[in-house]
């Protein structure tokens, strides 16, 4: 196989955030949280606060859009479902942000398990003064055990009840399936294979919009096959085992609108994620990981690397994956490198300045 090592560690490279956005999400969860310990109408309620979501566990892309923030409230920690009103609790928190006068907040909405906030900020890009967003979801919890930010409860407005969930437990876990995977080309790569899911998510096809970032992350984590010598091994293993392990879901005989159960939650043992992606979005993505892995089998065949590198483009697109060089069509298939070969078991470029990936 072609040795495509180079190309896709740009690639990544071009799909991690921007410092500037990293920036200006640490800034604002920073604010917010020193906020809630001083703000009336909220302190008293207030007893901790930790980071959650794709920007702590490092599995953000391109532009962070949103911070999740957990806010462990000052209850009695509990074993068995809080007695607290859900609407009471909300109200309090979307009346406690609106009266809020420390930065500029657009909206205040309550969603199903947050306070979702939209918090503007400028940005120079291109030369250019432009007005960005960001979304501040806050999602208050109550511990299960004093003293401990595991197997926290949480409320959905929607079922009016509490429901037990694990952020911490899953954060750790995504860590440690990162630092266990075996090197590739001196980069562990089990968070970057997610980063390239969700970018794939998003380019392959953008509607419908499920299953997003936290399902695909759970869908990677248990189809997870380690071993790759090489980034394109890896992406052909990373596909191909999440087809493996959930095509056969695809023959459930659930309608188009029910909702899936069948996703492992990462933090909680035994457990299926609660999710509002139907059984419709789901066969769509798993016809799509098929088609990938037919177009992961032209790039393999094909007969130059500048061939093989815009077939990746067309998987990809061209905005971040990196052009090919003149030089590559002297690449064919009597010099091909010694990487491992891969077997499938399946049937005009901005190219942004390339960024630090960390």
């Amino acid at each position: 196989m072609y040795n495509l090592n180079s190309e896709i560690k740009e690639f990544l490279s071009n799909i991690e955030p921007d410092k500037i956005y990293k920036d200006q999400a640490s800034e604002a969860q920073t604010q917010l949280r020193d906020y809630l310990q001083s703000s009336e109408d909220f302190k008293d309620m207030y007893l901790d606060s930790f980071l959650t979501g794709s920007y702590k566990r490092n599995t953000a892309i391109k532009e962070i859009k949103d911070v999740d923030i957990i806010v462990i409230l000052n209850k009695p920690a509990t074993f068995t479902e809080p007695k607290e009103n859900v609407k009471e609790l909300y109200n309090l928190l979307k009346k406690s942000f609106e009266n809020s006068d420390m930065y500029e907040i657009k909206e205040v909405e309550q969603q199903q398990r947050s306070i979702k906030l939209v918090w503007r900020f400028k940005n120079e890009k291109d030369n250019e003064i432009r007005d960005e967003e960001l979304t501040l979801d806050v999602v208050p919890a109550i511990r299960g055990v004093e003293n401990s930010n595991y197997n926290l409860w949480i409320p959905d407005k929607n079922l009016n009840k509490w429901i037990k969930t694990n952020p911490q437990g899953h954060i750790d876990k995504i860590t440690e399936k990162n630092q266990s995977s075996t090197d590739v080309n001196g980069q562990k790569p089990f968070v970057p294979f997610v980063k390239i899911l969700k970018f794939w998510k998003g380019e392959s096809y953008k509607v419908p919009k499920k299953p997003k970032g936290f399902l695909l992350e759970c869908i990677a984590y248990h189809s997870w096959n380690d071993g790759a010598d090489n980034w394109f091994q890896c992406l052909i293993d990373g596909y191909q085992s999440i087809l493996n392990k959930y095509e056969k879901y695809t023959y459930s005989g659930l309608s188009e609108d029910d909702k899936i159960d069948f996703i492992d939650d990462i933090g909680l043992a035994n457990t299926s994620i609660h999710t509002s992606t139907t059984f419709g979005n789901f066969k769509k993505f798993i016809e799509k990981v098929k088609n990938t892995i037919s177009k992961f089998n032209e790039v393999e065949s094909a007969e130059s690397k500048y061939d093989a590198i815009l077939k990746l483009q067309e998987i990809f697109g061209s905005e971040y994956f990196p052009n090919p060089q003149e030089t590559d069509k002297n690449i064919n298939n009597d010099n091909k490198s010694s990487n491992k070969s891969v077997s499938v078991i399946t049937g005009s470029s901005k190219n942004p300045e390339a960024k630090p990936y960390g």
